[in-house]
């Protein structure tokens, strides 16, 4: 509890001055970061930074577990979860190039793919009533047969890389542990888990500021001098027309 009430003045003492967030804000966001990652904290303590990180890394490897099933068979982990396990956010921190190289990947799969199905569905879409088109057109089965190949080449070359993950992450994990590396990826780990939240809180005060000022602009878009000029028109004309009228 110390420890949180120093984390709690430190950070308002540290923001509050800047006039940015108020006090009760910052307290807020911190008390919020300091419960969502209290068990990393509590193994900070009984065991180091060294522990935090093995949780970590044990957390990921069981994301990509068979789960046994009620019946004795083995269900493999969806797309999601295996999406879930490397958006971890220690991952760009052991793995920063496997992950570039990953994510490379999946962008060349998914154009691939892509290119396929728009190709395929041209195809399937020349019926007899659009011969003439399909005669024109530059889509022919040996073509999507060629982008089949293609997009299914891309999807092999991103499934081996998935399966290499838990093995080049626990290399990674062990040439952190050996060397002082551990500390700096254990805090920038919490770091940026806090400077999300404060740019979230930031973001939304930005809108809030913006939407004042739109308001403001509607409200003031027309200025009082054109607005007391068009009432003195009117008055004048209303006088005018009372004088026709025979009273004035």
């Amino acid at each position: 509890m110390l420890l949180r009430a120093g984390l709690l003045s430190g950070f308002t003492g540290a923001l509050v001055p800047l006039g940015v967030l108020d006090k009760f804000t910052t307290a807020g966001i911190v008390a919020g970061w300091w419960m969502d990652n209290r068990h990393d904290l509590k193994a900070l303590a009984a065991g180091g930074f060294e522990r935090v990180l093995e949780g970590w890394v044990d957390t990921i490897e069981a994301m990509l577990e068979p789960v046994e099933q009620p019946n004795g068979k083995f269900k493999q982990p969806t797309a999601v979860e295996r999406r879930k396990a490397l958006d971890h956010p220690v991952v760009p921190h052991l793995l920063p190039e496997f992950l570039a190289e990953l994510e490379k990947a999946e962008a060349e799969f998914a154009e691939a793919d892509a290119a396929h199905k728009a190709a395929k569905t041209a195809l399937d879409g020349s019926d007899e009533d659009e011969a003439d088109d399909a005669e024109e057109s530059e889509v022919t089965p040996e073509e999507v047969a060629r982008l089949k190949k293609v997009a299914s080449a891309a999807r092999t070359k991103r499934t081996k890389l998935e399966k290499l993950f838990k093995e080049q992450l626990q290399i990674a994990a062990q040439q952190a542990l050996t060397t002082d590396a551990v500390v700096e990826i254990v805090l920038q780990v919490f770091e940026r888990d806090l400077a999300r939240r404060l740019d979230r809180y930031l973001a939304a005060g930005r809108a809030e500021l913006i939407a004042t000022f739109n308001r403001w602009s509607d409200k003031y878009r027309v200025p009082l001098s054109q607005l007391e000029a068009e009432r003195d028109a009117a008055t004048r004309k209303l006088a005018e027309y009372l004088t026709e009228l025979g009273y004035a």
